[in-house]
């Protein structure tokens, strides 16, 4: 086998390979969803991989305990924090394939400031 042959023997091992773990990265993350519950449990949210409300939960008590504006901004903002966490964790995955900063730089906002919430909230969910 000549130089030339093992080169493009070696760089069509190279390519299987990636294309292998770029398949794998779209899997898993296909595979993402958060939910996120507001501090009191009103409010339940889950979003999937790209950003799409999939469920939204709203306790009973909600309606007795909120006015209608006050429901919708704890609504949008579960939402927004949700939609974060997904954020996060999509480049979280992204960056095991992604040159050192590209993912990075693909990262959403954190516009839902999850930190509001508080860690215990995150992922708790009534059951549907």
């Amino acid at each position: 086998m000549t130089d030339h042959q093992a080169n493009v023997e070696r760089l069509l091992g190279e390519y299987r390979r990636s294309r292998e773990q770029l398949g794998e990265v779209h899997r898993r993350l296909a595979e993402i969803s958060e939910t996120v519950t507001s501090p009191d449990s009103s409010v339940a949210v889950t979003v999937g991989h790209r950003g799409i409300v999939q469920r939204v939960w709203i306790a009973d008590h909600a309606y007795r305990r909120y006015r209608p504006a006050d429901l919708a901004v704890l609504v949008t903002h579960t939402i927004q924090v949700a939609s974060a966490s997904v954020a996060a964790v999509s480049a979280r995955v992204a960056s095991e394939v992604l040159a050192p900063g590209e993912a990075a730089g693909r990262q959403a906002p954190n516009n839902g400031r999850s930190e509001d919430f508080g860690q215990q909230s995150v992922r708790q969910a009534p059951s549907w």
